[in-house]
């Protein structure tokens, strides 16, 4: 609405640069104890790995030389984190061997990344890295275990999009998994994942010790990786999510006000504000939720005479400019005007 009433400038990549910011708070936190919900750390030790989190870290939230880091108390969790990080790609993996005509391809590159991995495992990996193998290691089983699961996500989706047509013709089950649109999300989550991951290892490496701030940096620029898969709806929720867990910190440690039934009142007033939107200005909400709209009232809110609400100047006509109701004479003398 604002950038519409031209009372502020769309930022390029804006969506790109919030996710950025919230990201590092997010994984900043993520390195703390009871920084983040339960909920929100095993959604990131899924995406990043169990290694970085507080419990696993080797400074255990603070600042510690890498002398002082037990090696063999590593080791052993570090074993149990590799083993229970793969295990959704794994069962994915095996659903996937299971399509007919893909699998075998598929087994063979799930094979030849798999050499390829053995042979880095063996390079240098410093003292204050909390994962067994080297640093490159870490950093490439990382982006490609979320790459793969990002595409066969997204190839799972075009699948099923398309299942009529594949049933009709089976070879363009090719054409619709490997389709290059299916490598956004891909894309985007493995970078996530990879950037992570090289920023703190090379940090540990430049820094020689380990350190809760690395997340902020590290946090920032995988945060960047979105600009493969641009959405600002990921972008603001992120965001949003973020405000309210800090501010339920704030309750907690600040003794912030708290408003009883506060989630109510706020999508009370969420719902009335976009309602409001979709008759008066419906040219400013998202297209897909304006189609959902549509949908879900039978075109009604498209049969509106928004011609009438022009004179408030904010071109309520714009998605329909023609669109004028047949009036029965007897009971309105408006006319359409001509323009």
């Amino acid at each position: 609405m604002l950038v519409e009433r031209q009372l502020i400038t769309p930022v390029h990549n804006g969506e790109v640069y919030i996710f950025s910011l919230v990201s590092a708070i997010y994984l900043y936190l993520f390195r703390k104890q009871n920084g983040l919900p339960s909920s929100t750390v095993s959604l990131f030790r899924f995406i990043m790995g169990s290694e970085e989190s507080f419990k696993d870290s080797p400074s255990q939230g603070a600042t510690q030389d890498c002398q002082q880091v037990k090696q063999a108390s590593k080791t052993k969790n570090r074993n149990v984190l590799e083993r229970s990080s793969g295990g959704l790609v794994e069962r994915v993996k095996s659903r996937l061997l299971a399509i007919p005509l893909v699998g075998g391809f598929i087994q063979e590159v799930f094979s030849l990344v798999s050499s390829g991995l053995d042979i880095v495992e063996d390079l240098p990996r410093h003292l204050c890295c909390p994962h067994k193998y080297s640093c490159l290691s870490y950093i490439l089983k990382g982006g490609l275990r979320m790459f793969s699961l990002g595409f066969l996500m997204q190839a799972a989706l075009s699948t099923f999009s398309s299942f009529t047509a594949i049933l009709k013709k089976p070879t363009a089950i090719f054409r619709t998994v490997f389709n290059k649109v299916n490598t956004k999300l891909a894309l985007f989550l493995g970078s996530y994942c990879a950037i992570f991951r090289a920023v703190s290892c090379l940090l540990r490496w430049m820094r020689n010790k380990d350190s809760d701030q690395h997340a902020l940096v590290a946090g920032a620029l995988a945060g960047f990786s979105l600009r493969f898969y641009k959405s600002i709806t990921i972008a603001l929720y992120a965001a949003t999510k973020l405000l309210e867990i800090l501010y339920f910190k704030g309750i907690q440690l600040y003794k912030f006000p708290y408003f009883k039934s506060a989630d109510i009142f706020i999508y009370a007033f969420s719902t009335a504000f976009i309602f409001h939107a979709a008759v008066m200005e419906p040219h400013t909400l998202r297209p897909a939720y304006w189609k959902f709209l549509l949908r879900v009232t039978e075109n009604k809110f498209s049969m509106m005479n928004r011609q009438l609400l022009d004179v408030f100047g904010v071109h309520s006509s714009k998605l329909y400019p023609d669109y004028w109701p047949n009036y029965v004479p007897g009971f309105t003398q408006l006319t359409k005007v001509s323009k």
